[in-house]
């Protein structure tokens, strides 16, 4: 692949990554883990980091904003913005880092995440391309493989305890009566919980925020 303009990254191996991985979790599961920024936040970035700020503004133009905090306790923002999102199929975006004192970004990587639906399972190709690196971040471009891989094992370790369950049923009842059943506590007694179980609500307070005991 030719060097791109502004780019004084010649070296295609330094400037293109391609990698796949497969997930044991629907796709579903998977893309929400890419665009929920609680879910990304426990797995993005190289083994030993976390992110305490993690803004992800899921449609294209938005914007992304990730400060990832390394083991030493030094922190390192990540910017960009979504290019394209087709869920559960596909995202783009571009990711930034490593700000000068002007605040421009010494390096830029496009990158485009496919989803593929294998059942139960998920496989997930990425693609990223290096648009722009100053000369001095040599050392991003010799550690962007092995952080990728340690991001994607951590979300590994992550799906392994992250389950969603989808279920649909047909009521012989009119919607307001079923949502009565939901939210009102004498109704919601009779019926919450597995065979033989009893329930005492000590409090359901439905609205957002409210308590439930």
């Amino acid at each position: 692949m030719a060097a791109r303009e502004n780019s004084p990254v010649a070296e295609p191996a330094q400037r293109e990554l391609i990698m796949s991985r497969v997930f044991n979790a629907p796709r579903s599961l998977v893309f929400k883990a890419w665009t929920d920024p609680k879910r990304l936040a426990q797995w993005w970035g190289p083994r030993g980091f976390t992110n305490p700020v993690c803004d992800l503004d899921v449609r294209p133009g938005g914007k992304i904003r990730v400060d990832m905090t390394g083991p030493d306790g030094m922190v390192h923002p990540m910017g960009g913005s979504f290019q394209e999102i087709v869920e559960p199929e596909r995202i783009i975006f571009l990711s930034t880092a490593f700000e000068d004192a002007a605040g421009n970004a010494k390096l830029k990587v496009h990158n485009t995440v496919l989803f593929e639906d294998l059942g139960k399972q998920t496989r997930v190709s990425l693609h990223a391309v290096v648009l722009y690196a100053s000369p001095d971040m040599a050392f991003a471009l010799a550690g962007m493989e092995q952080g990728w891989r340690e991001s994607l094992q951590k979300l590994t370790e992550t799906l392994a305890t992250d389950r969603e369950i989808v279920a649909v049923r047909m009521f012989n009842a009119p919607p307001e009566i079923v949502w009565r059943v939901w939210t009102d506590p004498q109704h919601l007694a009779q019926w919450w919980g597995p065979n033989g179980f009893t329930n005492t609500i000590q409090q359901m307070d439905v609205r957002p925020g409210g308590q439930w005991r």
